[in-house]
C-alpha cells in the first residue's frame, strides 16, 4: 500500500515536472516570436524613415495644372464663331477626332481666352451627342455663373462684347475683389467678366 502511494506522488510529480517544463517552453517560443516581430517593426519604422522625407519631396515639387474644360455646345462651327469673334478666344485646335457613341463625326475643338498660351486652361468646345447632352446645352451649371473669364483691360473688353451683340444681364459693378459683370455665351451659359479693382478719383 505504501509502495502504491508512493508510485502515485512520484507519477504526479513527473507530471508538474512535465507541465513546467512546457509553460517554460511555449513563454521562450512566445518571446523569440515578440523579439522577432520587434526587429520587424524596427525595421519597418526605419524603412518608413527613409521613404517619408522621399515621399514629401516629391509632393512639394509635383506640379499639377487644369488642362481642359468642356463645354457641351450645338455645334462647332457656331460655337467657334462665337468664342474667336465675339470673346476673341483663338481657336488652337480643331482636327478630326473618333466617332462618337452614335456614330456621328467628331472633331477635337479647343480654344484659349485672348493673350493665353496652349499652356493654359483651354475651353474643349464638345459638340452634344444623343438627348442627354443636347438637353443640357446651355444649362451645364444650373443657372449658376459657371466660367470667370479674367481680363486686364475690363472695359475696353466690355465695350469691345457689347458692341459685338453679346448679351449682359446687368451694368459693371465694383466690388472688393475688382470689377464684374455677368454675360450669356452663345447658349445661355452664365459667365463672370472680371477685372481690376477701379480706381475712384477723388476730388480735391
Amino acid at each position: 500500500m505504501e509502495f502504491g502511494r508512493s508510485a502515485l506522488t512520484g507519477v504526479v510529480f513527473v507530471k508538474e515536472i512535465c507541465r513546467v517544463n512546457l509553460q517554460e517552453d511555449i513563454l521562450v517560443k512566445h518571446r523569440q516570436a515578440s523579439s522577432q516581430h520587434d526587429r520587424k517593426s524596427i525595421e519597418t519604422q526605419s524603412l518608413w524613415k527613409d521613404l517619408l522625407p522621399n515621399m514629401s519631396h516629391r509632393a512639394q515639387t509635383s506640379e499639377a495644372r487644369l488642362n481642359l474644360v468642356s463645354l457641351i455646345v450645338n455645334g462647332y462651327d457656331e460655337a467657334i464663331e462665337f468664342f474667336v469673334s465675339k470673346l476673341g478666344f483663338s481657336l488652337t485646335e480643331d482636327s478630326p477626332s473618333t466617332s462618337t457613341a452614335t456614330g456621328a463625326s467628331k472633331r477635337w475643338v479647343v480654344v484659349h481666352p485672348p493673350g493665353n498660351s496652349i499652356t493654359s486652361t483651354g475651353l474643349l468646345l464638345a459638340a452634344a451627342d444623343g438627348e442627354e447632352q443636347k438637353a443640357i446645352v446651355g444649362k451645364q451649371w444650373a443657372g449658376r455663373v459657371g466660367m470667370f473669364m479674367q481680363v486686364n483691360d475690363f472695359e475696353e473688353q466690355y465695350r469691345r462684347m457689347k458692341e459685338v451683340g453679346v448679351e449682359f444681364l446687368e451694368e459693371p459693378r465694383n466690388e472688393p475683389y475688382g470689377q464684374v459683370v455677368v454675360f450669356r455665351d452663345i447658349y445661355g451659359n452664365k459667365w463672370d467678366l472680371l477685372g481690376p479693382l477701379k480706381q475712384i478719383e477723388v476730388a480735391t
